[in-house]
């Protein structure tokens, strides 16, 4: 569009001269070549990006240009640059001046061009703010700066890649993840016609520390088929380990184009991914939004222009793809058993024992899960929920931007649905004395001695994610009350001795309660 404002419209309505071989003669011949030169340039080296990734795949660096115009669709931006440049040289022709260009000279040429070129970047402008309204693609090259998400990705792949705990094939449990390091089968893209997909986002809850098929999504994933009578539908699983809620709104903004999901289904863990509300600063106007000054247009050019650069980006992917290449060499595939016939359960060792030992569970890990109930003051801890909220609303509206549904599904920490485990870490953390030497420095006693029972709040979270979904109008599932009708129905456990995660029993109860609450979304 620029292209054709530039060499046809705005030159041949000034110069009254539409059919005439000649368009381009207002501009001086210098010009013309030094714009054919520029033009020439910039379409031989998008298509020749292009086509070292067509030829050489992902095996070199030098191949990160043409990943990033692969991965953007602009396979049709180099034939179209190309096309330009053929179409600029055919209209040139012989220079000859114009009338116009005999009585204004070159300064009303000059003023043309600036018109021209001024109008040009104000449609892009307009463009790119448009397409970022409902393209989380292009938001996220727009806004990722702003939102001080770190590092800027090309696409799905490269981003995984940075993540040291995502490998493609990984075995767990027995099973292999996919080749993306999703814990799920190979995703299909494109998306068959008439299929209804769900995209489950979250941490490694969502992710299913179980074997392969008792993980909560997957059992989730059955139990929705049968209840939508054999519906055509799958749930794509794009869990992580360590997962916040940045990382699921950059992967919703890589993965939405590609994968094409009807819903998508946002886990949220109360015991880590909100807030440490006694640790985490308080904001001074709430939630930080991303600043709507400044140019669009100029922040998706710079983004781009930073992770054509990143030469560290696409090492780790080379990394990343050469261990997927070697795994598929041993027969991986995503779903897949590493020992056929190997059946691990909750009694088995590798669930059923305490994971970690005492002094690691209660003064590195339980304590993180407590202060994200820790309410000494209400107005202040709502006041340090308002971030989360905040970034919760802005994948909200990206998702329902782009004509999706959206869902909330909560799940509970294991403090929430046994209580007994906070009497348990009190009476742990009033000995905090003896184990001086075993916490990041003496200082930190302090941190531990100061923790009052009467401040631990377990419904806070719950209330603040529940608000959210009023205020909003979004669909949500708070699955603490079926986990804890579990937990008071049999003394079987739902989650691991010394660690966050459910065994398989509690990944079946979370399953089982999130398949009827997305039935009244999904079915027919």
């Amino acid at each position: 569009v620029f292209l054709f404002l530039f060499l046809f419209l705005l030159p041949a309505g000034a110069m009254g001269r539409w059919a005439s071989r000649d368009r381009l003669g207002f501009i001086p011949s210098p010009a013309r070549s030094a714009m054919a030169l520029l033009l020439a340039i910039a379409s031989l080296a998008h298509a020749l990006a292009w086509a070292m990734y067509m030829i050489f795949g992902k095996i070199a660096i030098t191949t990160a240009l043409g990943r990033i115009a692969v991965n953007n669709g602009l396979k049709p931006g180099a034939i179209a640059l190309l096309a330009a440049f053929a179409a600029f040289l055919a209209l040139s022709g012989p220079s000859r001046r114009g009338v116009m260009a005999s009585v204004w000279g070159w300064r009303f040429h000059m003023s043309l061009a600036a018109l021209t070129l001024a109008l040009c970047f104000a449609m892009g402008e307009l463009a790119v703010r448009v397409a970022a309204g409902s393209m989380p693609g292009v938001r996220y090259m727009v806004f990722v700066g702003e939102e001080e998400r770190g590092e800027i990705y090309p696409d799905l792949k490269t981003y995984l890649a940075s993540k040291p705990d995502i490998k493609p094939f990984m075995p767990l449990l027995n099973y292999y993840d996919n080749s993306l390091g999703m814990r799920d089968v190979e995703f299909e893209s494109p998306k068959p016609k008439g299929r209804y997909r769900i995209m489950a986002l979250g941490d490694s809850f969502t992710y299913g520390m179980a074997p392969y098929p008792d993980t909560v999504m997957t059992q989730m994933e059955k139990e929705l088929q049968t209840a939508c009578g054999g519906m055509d539908l799958d749930v794509l699983n794009f869990g992580i380990t360590g997962g916040e809620l940045q990382d699921y709104q950059t992967i919703y903004e890589l993965a939405e184009s590609r994968y094409q999901p009807d819903l998508v289904a946002l886990h949220f863990y109360m015991g880590n991914d909100g807030p440490n509300l006694r640790h985490d600063a308080i904001p001074e106007n709430a939630a930080r939004r991303p600043s709507f000054k400044g140019s669009y247009l100029v922040r998706y050019l710079k983004n781009m222009l930073t992770v054509a650069q990143s030469v560290e980006s696409a090492r780790l992917l080379n990394e990343w793809t050469r261990f997927g290449q070697e795994k598929q060499g041993e027969k991986a595939c995503g779903g897949c058993p590493v020992t056929p016939g190997l059946e691990i359960t909750d009694d088995s060792p590798e669930l059923k024992n305490p994971y970690f030992v005492p002094v690691r569970w209660n003064f590195y890990i339980a304590v993180i899960e407590i202060e994200s109930m820790y309410v000494e003051d209400k107005a202040e801890a709502e006041r340090r929920w308002a971030p989360t909220l905040e970034t919760l609303g802005r994948i909200a509206d990206q998702v329902e931007g782009a004509g999706r549904k959206f869902a909330l599904v909560m799940y509970p920490s294991s403090f929430q649905v046994y209580p007994s485990r906070i009497d348990e870490f009190m009476e742990a953390i009033g000995q905090v004395d003896k184990y001086i030497d075993d916490l990041p420095s003496p200082e930190e006693a302090e941190r531990f001695r100061s923790i009052r029972r009467e401040n631990i709040k377990t419904d806070h979270p719950n209330l603040m994610l529940a608000r959210f979904c009023l205020e909003r109008g979004v669909a949500c599932l708070d699955a603490t009350a079926p986990l804890l009708a579990a937990a008071s129905a049999s003394e079987k456990p739902l989650y691991r001795s010394r660690e966050t995660h459910w065994l398989i029993h509690g990944n079946k109860v979370a399953a089982r309660a999130e398949a009827r609450f997305l039935k009244e979304l999904v079915c027919p």
